[in-house]
């Protein structure tokens, strides 16, 4: 391609190394100077990884390749979620297909506002439309930016909470007798740390 220092399969090499291997920029760094004696820096191979991953999600979101792909699907069930790596970062808002396990959309939010996040949700109601699949399901966690957006954007739509929450909170009685039990258990051997000094 005009002005890359790399050709296509030099960066697809470098691309699935990275995000199927989980390799470290370090690692492709030495594997290239191994293999094929380049001698690349950390910026020229963080470049390359950028513009795989801009050409990846084209391909994800080209129409006819999304249609091949849920040709024979009836019905599609989505998902949204989010991670904040650390306090005060942007949150990833993912939303996904679950029949497919693909990403529909992405995006890092400074906010959880639920104008926001219905963006994303309006972006997954369009890509359905686009397919002229209907929606069966919608899964996420209970914030009631999810909820909200979600009973905006596909009236009618079940809207079911995730495993974990359902786990979590069946999990807490059994949580808290166990904290109790534990606390009578230090109270019955309190002793015991002198009789271990003793012996």
């Amino acid at each position: 391609m005009p002005w890359w220092a790399l050709g296509w399969d030099v960066v697809c090499w470098l691309g699935h190394r990275r995000f199927a291997r989980h390799w470290s920029v370090g690692q492709l760094r030495a594997a290239l100077a191994d293999t094929d004696q380049s001698r690349l820096s950390d910026d020229a191979i963080e470049r390359s990884i950028r513009r795989y991953q801009q050409r990846l999600a084209a391909r994800q979101h080209d129409p006819h390749l999304l249609a091949a792909a849920y040709a024979d699907v009836d019905a599609v069930m989505l998902a949204i979620d989010g991670r904040q790596p650390e306090q005060g970062h942007e949150t990833l808002y993912v939303g996904r297909e679950l029949e497919r396990k693909r990403v529909w959309c992405a995006e890092a939010l400074l906010s959880s506002a639920a104008v926001e996040v219905q963006q994303l949700l309006a972006q997954a109601r369009h890509w359905a439309e686009q397919l002229g699949k209907p929606v069966r399901l919608w899964m996420s966690e209970k914030q009631e930016a999810f909820v909200r957006g979600i009973a905006v954007e596909f009236p009618g739509v079940p809207h079911r909470y995730g495993a974990h929450h359902f786990l979590r909170d069946v999990a807490e009685p059994v949580l808290d007798a166990d904290s109790r039990a534990k606390g009578q258990r230090r109270r019955k051997v309190r002793g015991l740390r002198t009789i271990e000094r003793a012996v």
